[in-house]
């Protein structure tokens, strides 16, 4: 009895392990003639992306080692174990090169994808050069994706206001949170962005080689995920020369300033950083410790780099006496600025300390000379 009962026993497992080979046959089998292969959910951050959409949208990509001459597929999303989509693979998205297709699917972020374990199962038939091809992937496992709140903007390793000379090594570094990791943009917000870098670059982290001042200038870190557009600015500020151009390039001693002083006050608009440590009005080496005032105050935005140097004549004659100016500024790189009176008065009197004055008053005993020639010569 017992053998019967063992033979019985024998004959049930071989048959259940029999049932079990054909079923993990067939899984290899399964695995095995897969055409496609699909990655996961991420952003393309190259910087000529193969669709435009994957730079801000999450894209997935199936791919196989072969062409088909027809293709239909399907990728079908649940979140929260729910059904919540399923995508049409679109004509302008099927790609193929070589011996290689590739299918984009274009995620909509809008339905939710960030709200809960998200799960895709792809779906594929077409006809290839071996025949009919049909094939659904299993589900893929629960990925919760967290679209991003915030970018980090450093350059060498500060936030705000950073200084940089000339030799020196500038390093943006720009990431942003959420998953997958989101593509991030630094741009340049300068006029002579060329000298810099283009004024887009799609990376997380570029250095650049200080060669000017014409790295200053405002510069951004952003990201957009569905159309929620998220930046951080840092100023960068290079030493140099105060100048009348932002486009002047050099150091140039002496800067000459058009200017209309017709009263007693006058302003230079000027370029450059740090501001001005000292300033010395001057006029045939004549210092003018008084009777003027000169200052400099910063633009009323937070913006470093430029600012207005003031000049004002509280004694007024000082303006007609000495006519020319030269303002002697220092903020680590000297320059003068030179600046003349367009309509200034003659004046009344000679004060004996300017060569305007003297030059005045020898051209008026000229004119009266010979005003007193011609009348004793016609009375002759």
């Amino acid at each position: 009895m017992f053998k019967v009962c063992e033979r019985q026993i024998q004959g049930k497992l071989w048959f259940l392990f029999q049932l079990l080979s054909v079923a993990f046959s067939e899984i290899n089998r399964t695995n095995e003639s897969q055409a496609f292969f699909c990655d996961s959910p991420h952003y393309d951050s190259l910087q000529y992306p193969q669709h435009y959409a994957c730079r801000y949208n999450l894209c997935m990509k199936c791919l196989a080692n072969s062409t088909f001459q027809e293709i239909n597929s399907t990728l079908a999303i649940q979140l929260n174990n729910k059904s919540i989509e399923t995508l049409i693979g679109q004509k302008n998205l099927i790609s193929s090169t070589g011996n290689e297709t590739q299918i984009i699917f274009v995620l909509p972020e809008s339905e939710g994808l960030f709200e809960g374990p998200t799960q895709f199962q792809f779906s594929v038939s077409g006809v290839d050069q071996d025949g009919n091809v049909t094939e659904t992937h299993p589900w893929t496992s629960p990925e919760q994706y967290k679209s991003p709140t915030q970018v980090n903007f450093t350059v060498n390793g500060l936030k705000d206001n950073v200084v940089v000379h000339v030799g020196e090594v500038a390093r943006f570094q720009c990431s942003a949170d959420g998953y997958p990791e989101a593509v991030v943009t630094v741009t340049s917000q300068q006029m002579f962005s060329e000298n810099v870098f283009n004024n887009v670059v799609f990376t997380s982290e570029v250095s650049v080689n200080v060669s000017s001042y014409f790295v200053s200038g405002m510069y951004s870190c952003s990201t957009e995920v569905s159309s929620n557009f998220i930046h951080q600015e840092i100023q960068v500020l290079v030493p140099s020369q105060l100048r009348t151009k932002d486009y002047i390039l050099g150091i140039v001693p002496v800067q000459r300033v058009s200017a209309d002083l017709k009263g007693p006050s006058f302003t230079i608009d000027v370029y450059g950083y740090p501001p001005p440590t000292t300033m010395i009005l001057s006029s045939n080496n004549f210092v003018m410790w008084e009777g003027v005032s000169v200052s400099y105050k910063p633009p009323e935005t937070q913006t470093l780099g430029f600012g207005h140097i003031h000049i004002y004549f509280s004694n007024k004659v000082l303006i007609s006496q000495y006519v020319c100016f030269n303002l002697t500024v220092d903020n680590g790189f000297e320059t003068i600025f030179e600046f003349c009176c367009a309509e200034c008065p003659v004046p009344t009197r000679n004060t004996g300390g300017s060569i305007n004055s003297n030059f005045t008053t020898f051209c008026m005993y000229i004119h009266y000379s010979a005003i007193f020639i011609l009348v004793f010569l016609s009375i002759r």
